[in-house]
């Protein structure tokens, strides 16, 4: 295994920002690397995210991404090119504040006029053709992700933001911003981006049939006490990609107000072995690259021997990561294919020159 550091980023200046749990702007250009040494003609996404993967490797080969995530799939596509009118989307940002389901049902998390502000937002942006309404969605979701202390819906925490005390962090300017600056502010990004072409599916990554020549996959970690929970964390912004069926989707015996798990697989310690097995049998491809973490279950050392039962060698990178509260962590990144340690070696000498 060879040890390096994660730079602070290594996304495309192109890309636009993105906050969400476990991404790999830190280290995007590695993969990268790595993956357009393997000549690839096609190229697979698994458990997609904030898909920077897939936005890099787009330009080079066939690319598919793939998540379970309807937001996560809405920020892809609104990255993909397509004729759209950008004043119509501006003009969004001036909607009259209504009240419905987010109001009514889901005021926990923002306060009283910024629901009314996110209801009538939404009410507006479903009238949108169908690239207009991706786009607008895709900028009020991450507006909403910024505005939340930790980024995050797993606990209500409005108190963060009510709180009167002195503040030695951004986040809290940033939670005091209007809706309005901040939609503007992720649709001017998204407007500045090189926009992509590529095939974006909404598929469960664990039991879909994958084909390609090379697959990168980033599951949800699970440690020994813990496992990172998508649904659970983006529950509300998932809920505002489905804004149309958002009530009939939500679990009412969840005092969050998550939403009900009858279509999306929950990856945990208990049944993690299983989903992976089930992963790694349906993938075709000549090389998978495969983030995990040092502490994560199963140990790595399982993930290696099952990916030895498809591809020839197995090769381990460990990526030192500053996590904020909790000092380093060592994510891995697990390459298989033939002759893995040369392309990793090869990728690596190459690794300084940057990715646009």
């Amino acid at each position: 295994m060879i040890i390096i550091k994660a730079s602070k980023s290594e996304k495309p200046k192109s890309f636009p920002s993105v906050r969400f749990y476990g991404n790999k702007t830190s280290y995007a250009n590695l993969i990268s690397k790595i993956i357009m040494n393997l000549h690839p003609e096609s190229f697979l996404e698994a458990f997609g995210g904030t898909g920077i993967i897939s936005y890099i490797l787009s330009t080079v080969c066939k690319t598919t991404y793939i998540d379970i995530l309807e937001f996560c799939c809405t920020w892809m596509r609104a990255l993909i090119n397509a004729d759209v009118s950008w004043k119509r989307l501006e003009n969004l940002a001036y909607i009259e504040p209504t009240y419905n389901i987010i109001s009514r049902k889901l005021n926990m998390y923002f306060e009283e006029k910024e629901n009314e502000w996110l209801d009538g937002f939404m009410i507006e942006a479903w009238k949108l053709r169908k690239h207009e309404k991706d786009v607008a969605v895709a900028a009020i979701t991450q507006a909403c992700i910024a505005k939340r202390p930790f980024g995050a819906f797993h606990r209500v925490n409005l108190y963060f933001r009510r709180r009167k005390m002195k503040r030695s962090f951004n986040n809290w300017v940033i939670w005091n911003k209007e809706f309005k600056e901040l939609y503007l502010r992720f649709l001017n990004e998204i407007r500045r981006a090189k926009f992509i072409n590529l095939h974006v599916l909404r598929e469960d990554s664990f039991s879909f049939e994958k084909s390609a020549d090379v697959i990168y996959a980033d599951p949800p970690f699970i440690g020994k006490n813990y496992y990172i929970d998508y649904l659970k964390m983006y529950h509300f912004v998932e809920g505002l990609a489905r804004y149309h069926e958002w009530e009939n989707l939500i679990d009412n015996d969840s005092s969050l107000k998550c939403l009900s798990r009858e279509e999306y697989p929950e990856f945990k310690k208990s049944n993690a072995e299983e989903m992976l097995k089930k992963f790694f049998k349906t993938c075709e491809c000549d090389a998978i690259l495969f983030s995990w973490t040092i502490d994560g279950y199963p140990e790595a050392s399982w993930i290696i021997k099952e990916l030895k039962k498809k591809w020839k060698e197995v090769f381990v990178i460990g990526i030192e990561k500053f996590v904020y509260l909790k000092g380093r962590s060592l994510e891995l990144l697990i390459v298989a294919c033939d002759n893995a340690e040369k392309i990793v070696k090869d990728s690596l000498n190459n690794k300084n020159k940057s990715l646009s």
